[in-house]
């Protein structure tokens, strides 16, 4: 079992060194179709923003642990301040994810089960202050990580070595015993229970309803009055894709980031050196793998789940000049619109249709 620990924890030191870079790219490219004037205006978007920002923040830490491993520096190891933030930055980080996901989740929730209420109680002010809340809520839940962490020169045959670690004294067992105890005890109550099983308790539970929504959905859903029946329609079927893409992406954070907070419950209480503490070392490898894969592959289920993203998406790395529509063929260039299905060219004011 060794042995499969081993090889785990191999494949997790590669990955943490090739998927962040490539994570970091696909974040940016998600913060610049959502920073678009007209995406801009939605309250999802604003959210998925911030999202994006803060899994891009957590994947910099990420490579930081990596550089660690592969080049044996890293800027944790320079001071006290660069080890204790090497900790409390990713921490932070990962609760701002996790809460940023319940505000979208909330916010779905509210537009399918109460259409009615959502412009009342869904408002870009109320969005931003909800983020600004979660941001300074985290900053200082996560605060006790300055007091527990140090740098620690250890002595090796080469000589002594900076290490990043707990605050523990090497000639005091009892003492060091009792800070590593404190501070799994008081990280599982503040990050993992209130920062992660909290809140992905209530985003299970939204997600829940959400989904038996999604089965009774109504055709009366488009609340504007003046709209004609094929625009209603649209509405509707817009609406529900973005429902459908939020829930995927928000079962999947929480399906990828379990194994990782169940090692850490586990570490908390059970640390003797047996078959249970290597099989609990495999589940926290597999559970950093998954981490590194939630907090990079948002960009596909945006993709894979909304017309509009990848339109404004080709747009972006376009500089604005073209758009495709696969399904429906739709191809637009400056000012020239082709519609393959209807036969109609639209270049400026002059309008072709059916070829007359």
């Amino acid at each position: 079992m060794r042995g499969i620990s081993y090889r785990v924890f191999m494949v997790m030191v590669y990955w943490q060194a090739v998927v962040p870079p490539i994570g970091l790219i696909l974040n940016l490219f998600v913060f610049l179709v959502f920073v678009q004037k007209k995406r801009r205006r939605q309250l999802v978007s604003v959210v998925l923003m911030g999202l994006a920002v803060s899994d891009s923040v957590t994947l910099c830490t990420i490579i930081d642990k990596a550089m660690n491993y592969h080049a044996g520096f890293t800027p944790s190891k320079i001071s006290s301040a660069g080890c204790q933030l090497s900790h409390y930055i990713p921490q932070m980080s990962r609760d701002c994810s996790t809460y940023f996901i319940l505000l979208f989740t909330i916010e779905r929730f509210i537009s399918v089960r109460f259409p009615l209420k959502r412009a009342t109680l869904c408002t870009k002010l109320r969005m931003l202050i909800a983020m600004a809340t979660v941001v300074v809520a985290s900053a200082a839940m996560e605060g006790f990580t300055f007091w527990f962490h140090d740098v620690h020169h250890i002595s090796t045959w080469t000589g002594p070595k900076p290490y990043c670690m707990l605050r523990v004294l090497h000639d005091h067992a009892e003492y060091s015993m009792w800070v590593i105890y404190t501070y799994g005890v008081v990280r599982l109550v503040i990050h993992d229970v209130i920062g992660f099983i909290l809140p992905c308790a209530i985003i299970a539970l939204l997600n829940a309803l959400l989904i038996r929504s999604l089965r009774q959905w109504s055709s009366k859903r488009a609340q504007l009055s003046q709209q004609t029946e094929k625009e209603k329609e649209k509405t509707e079927a817009d609406q529900k894709s973005l429902t459908i893409m939020l829930v995927t992406v928000s079962t999947f954070s929480i399906v990828s980031m379990l194994p990782f907070i169940v090692s850490q419950l586990v570490y908390v209480y059970y640390r003797p050196v047996s078959y249970l503490f290597v099989l609990n070392q495999i589940t926290r490898n597999v559970g950093n793998v998954l981490l590194v894969l939630n907090y990079s592959c948002n960009f596909f289920f945006y993709v894979l789940g909304g017309r509009q993203f990848r339109n404004e998406f080709v747009a972006v790395i376009t500089c604005g000049k073209g758009k495709i529509t696969c399904g429906k063929c739709k191809i637009t260039y400056g000012k020239c619109k082709i519609t393959c299905g209807k036969g109609k060219i639209t270049c400026g004011k002059v309008k072709i249709r059916n070829g007359n």
